[in-house]
Formats: structure tokens, sequence, C-alpha cells
């Protein structure tokens, strides 16, 4: 393409110097007029050239606009491609944001569970879900481990946990300890939803499984 371009200037350029040697050369200055109109015309018909040479050939301007015809061989990608690519990048960028947004979230609650009450936090979970272009919580989980007692709160003011104590009598261990895990999960679930103002059914409080 650059070579085709440096041709047809050379062209034009040529004509153009042939044009003023031609009117020096000229002992009649009567004639200049008609020298001129024929250089002119000339001239003309050397920087339209690159028009007739399309026309000539019949070439289809959509496929020259949509770059089937670039001369690095490559061609540009359509514009329904160039959209779908810019489609594709703004949604991993959005899905990026959301999941640096919900472990930023995460940690947040795992602190104040930490500051706020005697207990560890195993892990914690926010799942976020996109509404009229906003993003709002969909869902807290939040992992507690058994028996994990932090026996240096930030807060010490705080109320501990009471930890779980087994009864023996009517009531079974096991049912004696799912209610106080309940407790304790219903406890956090409260502070989690007051502190973000959450439904406390948006917020699932489970404990680990001991092993064996």
């Amino acid at each position: 393409m650059i070579e085709w371009l440096g041709d047809w200037l050379k062209q034009v350029i040529l004509l153009i110097l042939i044009a003023a040697f031609i009117d020096l050369l000229l002992p009649n200055h009567s004639l200049d007029r008609y020298v001129k109109l024929v250089m002119g015309l000339l001239i003309i018909m050397a920087i339209l050239s690159p028009i007739f040479h399309l026309l000539s050939k019949d070439l289809d301007l959509s496929r020259i606009a949509f770059g089937t015809m670039n001369p690095t061989g490559k061609g540009m990608e359509p514009i329904s491609q160039i959209r779908e690519d810019s489609a594709k990048v703004k949604h991993s960028q959005t899905e990026q944001i959301r999941d640096r947004s919900e472990q930023a979230m995460a940690q947040e609650i795992k602190d104040q569970i930490n500051r706020h009450f005697h207990i560890t936090v195993a892990d914690a979970d926010v799942t976020l879900a996109q509404k009229e272009n906003q993003w709002e919580i969909r869902q807290v989980r939040i992992l507690l481990e058994e028996g994990k007692v932090d026996e240096n709160p930030a807060n010490p003011a705080m109320k501990p946990i009471e930890p779980v104590h087994i009864q023996v009598g009517d009531e079974s261990p096991q049912r004696a300890k799912n209610d106080e895990q309940q407790r304790i999960g219903e406890r956090i679930s409260r502070f989690i939803a007051d502190s973000w103002d959450l439904a406390p059914d948006q917020i699932i409080v489970t404990f680990t499984q001991p092993d064996g």
C-alpha cells in the first residue's frame, strides 16, 4: 500500500515538473494557456487515477470499509465482532470487581465477629447480586469453628459466647449441643443483620464438624 502510494505521488510530481519545464521552454507566450490547460488536465487525471483504478475493478466498498482489503492481509474485525469482544471484556471486569467486593465484605464480617464475639470464625462467604444496576448482598454464609475460643478478644467488654455445656438427664447431649449452637448462630446472625442492614434469612451460620 505504501509503495503504491509512493509511485502515485511520483507520477503527480513528475507531471508538475514537466509542466513547469515546458512552460519555461515555450518561446511564444500565447501558447501558455493551451499548454497549461493540457498539463492541468494531465495532472488532474494523475491525481484521480486511484479512483479510476477502483472503479475499473468494481470493488465492493463495504469490503474495503471492514478491512477485507487491508494491505496487511489481516483485515479489520467486523463491527459485530468488536462489539462482542467489548462486551466480553466488560463482563470480565464486572466479574473481577464483584469477586473482589465479595472477598472484602467477607473479610470485614470475619473481623467484626472476631472483635465482638468470643469465638473463632473458620470462614465467611458473601454472595452479591445485581439489581437495577446496583450490587446488593444476596446471602452471607458464616462458618464457626466448634470449640475454638479466642482467649484475647479485641473487645473484652463484650460478653463472650458461652461454651457448649452437655447436660446429663432427659435431654440428650447432642440435642443440648445443637440448641446451644443454634442460640450462638442466632446471636451472630442478628448482629450481622443489624450491621449490614440485612434480613435474618439472608444469613446462614453453621459450625464445623468435629473430626471422627
